[in-house]
């Protein structure tokens, strides 16, 4: 018990002579919040036989690894724009420097094994198509191609799916940052079908760009530019008609 209370003694005058500390920010607040619960669902899982539950509990132990690595990433983006600045007031001296991911990678690494965990041991989820998806996207965007497979399960083996709008649009944004603009254009023209979804408009933005794309070099040149700029016209109508509708809510 002496030295326990002496401990505390020790502590309590090291935090008087360090002063006040800095207020964390609202953002890092909420990732010790994430890494808190992180901890918790890991150890409520040792125990948790209930199928159902423990998907709940991995999926949402998916999405706050994706979140801290969102977060991660975020800071270390700042962090280095900071030493980039100071690099520049030096003359440039030594060499540039570089944004560390390594922490944010490991974080969506582990988002990545979470969900893939679930796909291997429930098979038979009613939701696995949300779960394909949300892995599909993260193995995107770490530049594993088997995303890519994942998307296309959404759209084969869920054809009734309300996740497809999505599943063509990560797929087409997939396709149009490989300069794949003919497969990018089949993606985002699936969803044409789809008026009233939220990535409607947006779908309609990269299909205009995507035949702009094509344009160029075609046999078809004016034919696609056209079809380009009635997409652009429409996005823009839509945006200010949605405006106004907000207005008069």
């Amino acid at each position: 018990m002496m030295k326990i209370a002496l401990l505390a003694l020790i502590l309590s005058a090291q935090a008087l002579f360090a002063g006040p500390s800095k207020p964390a920010s609202p953002e890092a607040q909420a990732d010790r919040l994430r890494k808190k619960s992180i901890t918790s669902i890991h150890y409520i899982l040792k125990s948790e036989k209930n199928a159902d539950r423990r998907i709940e509990l991995l999926r949402r132990l998916a999405e706050l690894f994706a979140e801290r690595h969102d977060y991660i990433e975020s800071r270390e983006l700042k962090k280095m724009a900071v030493r980039h600045d100071q690099w520049k007031k030096d003359g440039s001296a030594g060499p540039e420097p570089a944004a560390d991911y390594t922490l944010a990678r490991a974080q969506i690494n582990n988002a990545i094994k979470t969900y893939q965990k679930v796909i291997a041991e429930y098979p038979a989820y009613a939701q696995l198509d949300d779960v394909y998806l949300e892995t599909g996207k993260l193995l995107i965007r770490v530049g594993n191609d088997e995303g890519v497979r994942l998307l296309k399960q959404v759209i084969e083996k869920y054809p009734e799916s309300i996740l497809l709008p999505k599943a063509y649009v990560g797929l087409g944004d997939y396709y149009f940052d490989k300069n794949r603009m003919a497969e990018a254009s089949d993606m985002f023209g699936s969803i044409l079908k789809y008026k009233h979804h939220g990535l409607y408009n947006y779908a309609l933005f990269k299909l205009a760009w995507t035949y702009y794309n094509l344009a160029m070099g075609a046999p078809n040149t004016n034919e696609m530019l056209e079809r380009s700029v009635v997409l652009l016209k429409t996005v823009v109508t839509r945006s200010e008609s949605n405006s106004r509708a907000s207005l008069n809510l």
